[in-house]
């Protein structure tokens, strides 16, 4: 045997088809692997393990990239008003062609009884259309527009941040620029009372000073000086007003934390996102330009409740095994009964939320594990949930946990054998996959195949977990390098 041993290794040809053959049967093995793994499920993604709990579960995706959409009330795009009783024709209008039949739904920022469940648009090719009647309301209200589109695998979330104004004032109102009016007869009884119209008073403020204040809910009007600055939200953002241009009618705005310029006219409003989170924060409206040096600047603070899922809330048509799962997978991390609000993780489990609804009972465990894991609670307010709808939709929640983010600086530096550099979007965003577990809403199979490779190369195994699974989407989608 040894002399069998000694000759084959002194024939170098035999040895090197030997090593050949070895080679070729690892290669196909961690490519069999990785294909499996990167078609897991397929529809829903990835079985993810979570340990502490002994269940797999995966996360839903769309195939189709967002298309970018216009929507109009009528012929108004912003600031627009409907009055009760009278119909507006909403339309979107898609960069191209959706796949299947967009649906669209509006929430009420109050009166959520109104609010319209997701229903199909008419239309075709890139136009679509929906005819709206306001209904009777005892005070204004604010509804904002979702529209989402179906694509390969399931909808694609395309919010708008589009509202309007249903006007409780009477069926005279207007129809947000092509809304139809309608004219009510009525008979005045013997004894009448005149209903009295619900005032909102906006305060007003004068900035010629860096000024920092706390936003009115209704608004806040503030008459601004050229590069005097008006701080909000506990100094976390601000308001500068850059130039002003009487002949034009427009002034620029510098808008920050992240600085953004707009440069807007008089009587225009514009809502912007002041973190790049993909959510509105704040609407602003130019009401006038009094001088070359000052504007007059209504400033209004947007729920991000209102641009992302609603709360969740039990069936119509209940389903009692789906409300056990939810009901014992609470118990198994909370390890007490639900009460309240807590309910909602159980009618999330079960029935889901509009950016959840392709998702299975198993993955939707999955959403609330991981959020337990990140923050040590289960969620109950509609903050929380809006924080769940964004992870959701390759948003960071509003909620930070530093801890999380900081243990998340360790997988950085192994993945990418280097610090992060914070001014670099890609880096801050490869820490973000990592420590909230952000989903994608496009997934890129290729990109996630070549992700599990280099996961492969760092940590010498699979990933298998949660966290393991996070990592990966960080490798493929942040856009980070070495």
């Amino acid at each position: 045997m040894k002399s069998q041993i000694k000759k084959m290794f002194k024939n170098k040809e035999k040895i090197s088809k030997v090593l050949f053959v070895f080679v070729l049967a690892v290669s196909v093995i961690l490519v069999t692997n990785m294909n499996a793994l990167a078609t897991q499920n397929s529809g829903y993604g990835y079985g993810y393990s979570y340990a502490d709990s002994g269940y797999n579960y995966g996360y839903g995706y769309w195939s189709e990239v967002t298309p970018s959409l216009t929507v109009n009330v009528g012929s108004c795009t912003s600031g627009c008003t409907v009055g009760i009783g009278n119909s507006a024709s909403i339309s979107a209008g898609f960069g191209s062609a959706p796949s299947g039949t967009p649906e669209i739904r509006l929430s009420y920022s109050s009166a959520s009884g109104n609010d319209v469940a997701w229903t199909e648009m008419t239309g075709s090719s890139s136009s679509w259309s929906y005819s709206y009647t306001a209904p009777s309301l005892t005070s204004n209200d604010t509804v904002t527009i979702a529209i989402r589109t179906l694509g390969g695998d399931g909808y694609t979330p395309t919010f708008t941040n589009t509202s309007f104004t249903v006007k409780a004032t009477g069926s005279g109102g207007g129809g947000g620029g092509g809304g139809t009016t309608t004219t009510t007869t009525t008979t005045t009884p013997t004894t009448t009372t005149t209903p009295t119209t619900p005032t909102t008073v906006t305060p007003q403020i004068t900035v010629t000073n860096d000024t920092s204040i706390e936003l009115s809910s209704d608004g806040t009007t503030a008459t601004m000086t050229t590069g005097a600055t008006l701080s909000f939200a506990g100094g976390n953002h601000s308001l500068r007003v850059n130039s002003i241009s009487v002949s034009s009618g427009t002034a620029t705005i510098v808008v920050q934390s992240e600085p953004l310029s707009v440069t807007m006219a008089t009587g225009e409003t514009k809502q912007i996102d002041i973190d790049n989170d993909g959510v509105m924060d704040i609407e602003l409206t130019l009401d006038q330009i009094l001088s070359a040096t000052e504007i007059k600047l209504l400033i209004k603070p947007l729920s991000a409740s209102a641009t992302m899922s609603s709360f969740p809330r039990r069936s119509a048509t209940p389903n009692l095994n789906y409300e056990q799962e939810g009901l014992d997978f609470f118990k198994s991390i909370t390890k007490v009964a639900p009460a309240g609000t807590q309910w909602s993780v159980v009618h999330f489990i079960a029935y889901g939320t509009a950016e959840s609804s392709k998702m299975s009972v198993r993955d939707r465990k999955g959403v609330i594990g991981d959020y337990y894991e990140i923050y040590h609670k289960v969620p109950t307010t509609t903050a929380e949930w809006t924080d769940i709808s964004l992870i959701l939709t390759s948003h960071k929640p509003h909620e930070r946990n530093i801890s999380v983010e900081k243990a998340s600086l360790t997988e950085f530096i192994k993945v990418y054998k280097r610090l992060p550099n914070y001014s670099n979007v890609h880096d801050e965003w490869a820490m973000y996959y990592v420590a909230y577990k952000i989903r994608n809403v496009v997934r890129n199979i290729d990109s996630e195949k070549a992700a599990i490779g280099t996961f492969k190369s760092v940590y010498k195994y699979l990933p298998s977990s949660s966290h393991h699974w996070a990592i990966m989407r960080a490798i493929a989608y942040s856009g980070a390098s070495r």
